[in-house]
């Protein structure tokens, strides 16, 4: 999300089995993004959910403010996240500095692919 304001944007995230899903809000992710998966060991996130959360106080109970408020945020919303929002894919490696020509041959290329997967 390119948006600036995100006082009012969570993520809440979906852990697999029993693991209970986790909120944080959009700006702590961004000061560190590793409060995301504190606590969790070695499990991924299988899913996520992106929301604005208002408080309309009062409103809420006035159904002629509470429709008002609503053809107001929707909007919003989509227009500062929903919009931003597309597929993840992953980049491409970057060749580090200081790397050689026989870094970029067949089998150095073999070996660093090897190296980043962990094998």
């Amino acid at each position: 999300m390119k948006t600036e304001n995100a006082e009012n944007l969570f993520v809440r995230l979906h852990w697999p089995g029993r693991a209970e899903p986790t909120q944080h809000a959009v700006s702590e992710l961004r000061a560190n993004p590793d409060l995301a998966a504190e606590g969790r060991g070695p499990l991924a996130p299988h899913g996520f959910d992106v929301f604005a959360s208002v408080r309309l106080g009062a409103r809420f109970a006035q159904r002629v403010n509470f429709i008002v408020d609503l053809e107001m945020i929707v909007p919003e919303f989509y227009r500062t996240v929903g919009s931003e929002l597309s597929a993840w894919k992953k980049t491409a490696p970057k060749i580090r500095d200081g790397k050689s020509t026989d870094d970029v041959s067949r089998e150095g290329m073999a070996q660093e692919a090897e190296d980043m997967s962990g094998e």
